[in-house]
């Protein structure tokens, strides 16, 4: 896959993101995106899948609901740290997820085991996190500034990480 369709599916679900992220009172919040849950159509455009643990919040009065909090249990790597340890979903955690999945799509591979551990680590060299399949054939300052977004995106401070509406004009500048 090129540079060039990475960076097209990285704005497609950030767009997505942030159209769930602006519905005001019923802001609908991904709670476990992953690159399993993004959809291709021929043309590389991302589509936003299985909504199966989504948390709508604001809806919760018409469902007879309670949900100050939505508590599951989560295992996968891509989980924010707050999720993993109140289970509260917020838009921030949402924001780590995508950081998760551009991380996948700029290494070209999953965030498992000591790979995971070499691409959580900021100071790892830039050459060895990109995906040895791009052959080098991308664009050397944008791909920095794309791996800075997505280490912004996973910071373990929910409050350091930035708008999903930030990260979609930082993504959208390198298309152009």
């Amino acid at each position: 896959m090129s540079w060039s369709v990475r960076m097209r599916i990285a704005v497609g679900v950030a767009r997505g993101l942030c159209f769930l992220h602006s519905l005001g009172e019923h802001v609908v919040y991904r709670e476990d995106l992953s690159t399993e849950n993004i959809l291709l159509d021929s043309d590389f455009n991302a589509k936003l899948s299985d909504f199966g643990h989504t948390h709508f919040s604001g809806y919760a009065k018409y469902l007879n609901l309670n949900h100050q909090r939505m508590w599951t249990i989560r295992k996968r790597f891509g989980s924010s740290p707050e999720q993993m340890l109140t289970g509260q979903t917020t838009q921030k955690s949402d924001v780590y997820g995508f950081g998760m999945v551009l991380l996948e799509l700029l290494s070209g591979r999953k965030l498992w085991g000591e790979f995971a551990k070499l691409i959580r680590n900021s100071a790892t060299p830039f050459v060895m996190i990109m995906d040895p399949k791009l052959l080098d054939v991308y664009p050397i300052e944008d791909a920095k500034v794309a791996l800075t977004i997505a280490y912004q995106c996973v910071h373990s401070r929910p409050t350091t990480r930035p708008t999903m509406a930030h990260v979609l004009s930082e993504l959208e500048n390198l298309l152009n």
